[in-house]
């Protein structure tokens, strides 16, 4: 998605404090980025040929994948008014005008195999023949969905969607080398080989790490992010609803707490000062002690002077 520098920034969805804490988060967040990151992985795959091509090949487990194309942010318009908008994280195409989609998710955002399944038939409504084409000119729409857990529930590292077609007499016809999914949980350490090298690099935050050299280029662009004030806003455009959903509700949590702790301290405070209240009219009206007095407050002979003080006129 490439950034316009001479257009105005969007006006920030927070109050000029909040957006202050915003921008210092998301500059920490570019420092700790990793391609698992779906606002990195969008910028950094724009026109990079290399990067998207590794990481297709380990889950495709085909070598040959010659990609022309890379474009970010690429939308599909829905079909009907009312429908949903989909919007791709990077939408590849090879030589042969197969079309694939890598898509990041992140471990916290909302993710169902019904949404890959909507994706691929989206980015083969796309890839949809002109009129007069001939139906042998439909080519692959393939969605490969890099998850940082197993939402396909199957305790394998890549599990495979392939849609199957009735064709009568309860048979069925493999679809698969048309439209096919690939859910990717790169959180599995059984993943072997290429995979697993993949799977590893896609997590890991500091270039010099990754064994792939064109994700390691793609991580670089992404660390040399320059954060003037369109590239800062683009950021903050880009994180994900779901980044953004969970930076409002730490806001919201850290109020309650701090709302909690501040009761909870003044009622502390209140319970102490009403016993100490309570001990020095009695200790002045000599029904108790000086002793019980200083153990009930938990105090030494010579503070409980400094609460009587305090409370001297306490009747």
């Amino acid at each position: 998605m490439n950034i316009d520098r001479d257009k105005k920034p969007k006006s920030a969805p927070w109050t000029p404090e909040e957006l202050a804490i915003a921008k210092a988060e998301a500059e920490r967040w570019v420092r700790n980025a990793c391609l698992m990151d779906n606002a990195a992985a969008a910028y950094a795959l724009e026109n990079d040929l290399d990067a998207t091509r590794e990481m297709l090949i380990p889950v495709l487990g085909d070598p040959g994948i010659k990609l022309t194309e890379v474009r970010t942010g690429a939308a599909v318009e829905p079909a009907r008014k009312g429908s949903r908008r989909v919007i791709f994280d990077a939408e590849a195409i090879d030589c042969d005008g197969n079309a694939f989609d890598v898509e990041v998710q992140l471990g916290g955002g909302y993710f169902s195999l019904e949404r890959a399944v909507y994706y691929a038939c989206a980015l083969a409504h796309r890839r949809s023949l002109l009129e007069g084409e001939p139906f042998e000119r439909f080519r692959r729409a393939v969605v490969v969905f890099f998850n940082d857990g197993d939402f396909a529930g199957t305790g394998r590292p890549v599990t495979s969607i392939v849609p199957t077609h009735r064709v009568g007499f309860g048979r069925t016809e493999d679809l698969g080398r048309l439209v096919s999914v690939f859910v990717c949980n790169v959180r599995d350490r059984g993943a072997k080989g290429a995979l697993g090298r993949l799977f590893k690099d896609l997590r890991q935050t500091d270039p010099k790490l990754i064994s792939t050299p064109g994700l390691a280029k793609a991580l670089v662009k992404v660390k040399n992010m320059t954060m003037d004030e369109n590239t800062m806003q683009w950021l903050l455009d880009h994180m994900s609803p779901e980044r953004q959903e969970r930076y409002r509700k730490s806001i919201e949590e850290a109020h309650r707490k701090g709302v909690e702790e501040g009761l909870k301290e003044g009622r502390r405070k209140g319970v102490e000062e009403g016993l100490e209240r309570a001990v020095a009219m009695l200790l002045r009206k000599g029904l108790v002690t000086r002793e019980a007095a200083c153990l009930v407050l938990g105090v030494s002979d010579s503070d409980l002077d400094a609460v009587l003080e305090k409370y001297q006129g306490a009747r």
